[in-house]
Parts: C-alpha cells; structure tokens; sequence
C-alpha cells in the first residue's frame, strides 16, 4: 500500500515517465509534427502506469481482461471515430491555435447534450453500462443453484441464532423452531 502511495505522489513530479505514456504523442514529435499519430492521442490510445490498473489486472480472469481490451478497441478505435466521422459527435478542439498540434482533439467530455453533437463518450457510456449489467445478470442467472443454496443457508442459521436467543430468554417460537 505504501508502495501505491508513493508511485502516485512521486508520479506527479515525473508524469511522462512514470505515470503517462502517450506514445502517439511522441511519436507526433519525432516526425516533426506532421504526422497522423496526433489523431490516435486524441482517442485516448495511451498507457497509464497506475498501481490500481496494474492490481485490478491481477484480480480479473484474462477472459475478462481480454473483453474490456476488446471492448476498448471496438467502442475507441471503431465506433467513436465512426460516429465522429458521419457527423453524428464531435470533438473539443484543444490544439490552443499552436499549428504544431493542429488536430489534437479531445473526446471525453460530457458536455453539450442535447444541444447538438455531443462527444462519443455519451454515446457509448449507455451501452457500456448495459452490458455490463445485462453480463451481471446473466452471471447470477447462470449460479442461480448456487444463490440459491446461499439464502436458505442464510435463513436457517438465522432461525437457529433467533430461536437460540429466545430459548436462552424462557420463550420459545415456533415460526424459528422449524
């Protein structure tokens, strides 16, 4: 924990070393600003070196890693820029006039609904939440046996625990005796 502690207090002194990569970025750089890579930054393709990512990955099963990596890439490199593309979302332009970042968009603001084009992350933050709770539910539809099995365990150690306190009192309840 003190390790976390320390690599976040310490990354805010040394970001792009040991918090960001924007590889993209750089890459942008080294061609002299003239390249395309600016348009992937502006989707958000970097790597965040966080110890809560690097410990969330620890804890989920690669089935799960492997569809949040593939739901990243259809809902980011996919959709969105196919939704910008038709029209339908836009991007704040956050280039400050600079001719070098020319192109820099960014796509992760909520702002503007319902007031024309909003910004792709509106547009799949919904969907994103539905499967993740239409998978929720499946998962306990699945292990319904399992649930199941859980609350009467659940409720006979109650009525056990009750009928013992009543017992202890002189009284005796026949709904918790069973």
């Amino acid at each position: 924990f003190v390790v976390c502690i320390v690599h976040r207090v310490v990354s805010y002194y040394a970001v792009g070393i040991l918090y960001d990569w924007h590889f993209f970025t750089w890459i942008h750089i080294w061609s002299g600003y003239s390249s395309w890579a600016l348009n992937i930054e502006s989707w958000g393709w970097y790597f965040e070196w966080t110890t809560a990512f690097i410990g969330s990955g620890m804890l989920i099963g690669l089935n799960s890693a492997l569809s949040m990596f593939a739901g990243s890439v259809l809902a980011w490199g996919v959709i969105g820029p196919a939704l910008v593309h038709y029209g339908e979302c836009i991007g704040k332009d956050v280039s400050d006039g600079d001719p070098k970042w020319d192109g820099l968009y960014s796509f992760y603001s909520l702002a503007n609904i319902g007031k024309g084009p909003s910004s792709p992350r509106y547009w799949l933050l919904w969907p994103g939440v539905m499967i993740m709770v239409c998978a929720s539910m499946a998962e306990l539809a699945v292990h319904w046996r399992i649930i199941s099995y859980g609350v009467k365990a659940l409720w006979s150690s109650s009525c056990a625990s009750i009928h013992s306190m009543a017992e202890k009192r002189g009284k005796r309840i026949e709904f918790f005796a069973k």
